[in-house]
């Protein structure tokens, strides 16, 4: 299937369109129609739609912005002029005439119109929200957004153990128990089951509980003026949360976030907050955050690496363990000629500082990159050789070998600032 309708009629555009969607998406002829209406309106205008660069087939200047275009095989935006490739936010933005704009948004709106239909948005086929490639884009309706969504991994256990010829055998959940294997309803029986598990009493002759997790340590009771409910406790290692009604959960990690959360009394919590207010006291200030001293945030919550933290040593100590991707190795040549390596300049600074010798980040940088022989009368450079941050452009890229990361170090920026400062950062 081609990813540009070449076609001249309305059905040959119906048959292109269709071939987008899947099965479960047939029936919404409407939006279909709307989309066939859109290509072939475009059709019409004088402005070619797609707007392709002269002598090529992959690379469409978009509707907006025709100092811009978008390479429909590694899923960027460029500069047309200097070919330098726009360097995404963890959001998917991209600076565009002082603007932040959604990368598969202008890339999609430049290969071919946006319907006329209610809640239309773009959709990414495979759910990489960071996959803009046009191979993986489309406009969607809420129904095929909502049949498409991108859903959380879910970690709740509410698991049973069941006593079958004196050995505790493991079932996923009750419903499974008492469904597949005795072939009940349980709609039916599940008050029973429950009276069995609560009770220490037997269902249909066997000795039913709650399943219990290995290897999690002591239980410290949630205090109630966080969650607002008495009964919950955390446990020492694993990231679980027991409930009062004696199951486990680790909760449900999002696909797009890194935490663990669980939902208690109609709110939302993270598992490792609630295992450090029940291992190490309730936060001491609203400013204090749960930090992982390992660095893993998407990983258990043992209570032994969590801690209480200010913003500034969080953020410090995500330079520390690499966990912030725009931080940059240093490596400075003190007076004596002994080089001295810094996980990042602002490190470096806050080291010196100690020592007494005042140096400023932005001379570390500049010598770093060359343009100053010394700061704070020492020679600096990277720790991998380079000079200054390497910026990436379009004609460079092997669109077979490398898929350029449109998440790549950048932090978030603000809707005044200018291109050249957007593109600065990178």
């Amino acid at each position: 299937m081609s990813l540009f309708f070449e076609g001249e009629t309305v059905e040959e555009c119906h048959a292109w369109v269709s071939a987008l969607y899947p099965e479960c998406f047939k029936n919404n002829e409407a939006f279909m129609d709307a989309q066939v209406d859109a290509i072939m309106k475009a059709n019409l205008e004088a402005r070619p739609y797609p707007e392709f660069l002269p002598g090529s087939r992959t690379r469409v200047v978009l509707r907006n912005n025709t100092m811009y275009a978008f390479d429909i095989n590694l899923g960027v935006i460029f500069n047309i002029a200097t070919g330098q490739i726009l360097k995404a936010t963890k959001t998917n933005r991209v600076g565009v005439n002082g603007k932040p704009v959604l990368v598969y948004n202008e890339g999609l709106l430049a290969c071919f119109p946006k319907p006329d239909y209610p809640h239309v948005t773009a959709d990414h086929i495979n759910q990489d929200h960071h996959d803009h490639r046009l191979v993986n884009l489309r406009w969607g309706s809420a129904s095929l957004q909502a049949t498409n969504r991108c859903l959380p991994k879910d970690l709740d256990l509410p698991a049973i153990q069941v006593l079958e010829n004196g050995d505790w055998v493991f079932y996923r959940t009750r419903k499974a128990y008492v469904e597949e294997k005795l072939g009940l309803s349980h709609a039916d029986v599940y008050r029973e089951v429950s009276h069995a598990i609560i009770h220490g009493s037997t269902f249909k002759g066997h000795h039913i509980r709650n399943w219990v997790p290995e290897n999690i340590g002591k239980l410290h009771d949630i205090p109630s003026c966080v969650v607002g409910v008495t009964g919950y406790q955390a446990t020492e290692y694993g990231g679980w949360i027991h409930r009062p009604n004696g199951t486990y959960t680790q909760g449900h990690k999002h696909c797009r976030g890194h935490y663990y959360s669980i939902g208690i009394n109609k709110s939302y919590y993270q598992v490792h907050e609630l295992t450090t207010n029940a291992f190490w006291g309730l936060r001491p200030s609203e400013y204090h955050q749960a930090n992982h001293k390992l660095g893993a945030a998407a990983g258990s919550a043992d209570a032994k690496d969590l801690e209480w933290i200010l913003p500034r040593d969080n953020v410090q100590h995500a330079y520390d363990t690499g966990l912030n991707p725009n931080s940059r190795a240093v490596v400075a040549t003190l007076k004596d000629g002994t080089p001295k390596t810094f996980s990042s300049a602002m490190n470096a600074v806050r080291y010196f500082k100690k020592e007494g010798v005042k140096v400023d980040p932005s001379c570390i940088m500049r010598a770093c990159n060359g343009r100053l022989k010394t700061a704070g009368k020492m020679a600096w450079a990277y720790t991998d050789g380079g000079t200054s941050r390497k910026r990436k452009f379009i004609d460079t890229i092997d669109t077979e070998e490398e898929r350029v990361d449109t998440v790549d170090a950048v932090d978030d920026f603000g809707a005044g600032d200018t291109v050249e400062e957007i593109e600065e950062q990178g």
